[in-house]
């Protein structure tokens, strides 16, 4: 692994269980390190599924814009930026 790396991976909102299951593929991919090989699950930093409502553009039936909603946390020593626009960043290092 290189001393920092920033991935940038982009998800459909819309598809189920995202962006939780976008955040655990980008930290993979930063760190070169295979899911199973991870020392805790997402849902040890967050709830998962609460991540993934906040982005559900219809989770309260308005299909609200996303487009301005943003939210950081740490998972697995790496800075995660979620943004409303479809994307995940993973800093590492």
């Amino acid at each position: 692994m290189t001393d920092e790396s920033t991935i940038r991976l982009e998800f459909d909102p819309e598809a189920e269980d995202m962006p939780a299951v976008a955040v655990v593929s980008a930290v993979a991919t930063a760190t070169e390190t295979a899911v199973d090989d991870f020392d805790h699950v997402l849902d040890d930093e967050l709830d998962a599924k609460a991540l993934n409502s906040l982005f559900d553009p219809g989770f309260d039936r308005t299909h609200r814009d996303l487009s301005a909603l943003s939210t950081r946390f740490t998972f697995c020593d790496c800075r995660i930026t979620v943004s409303g626009e479809g994307w995940v960043r993973v800093e590492s290092g």
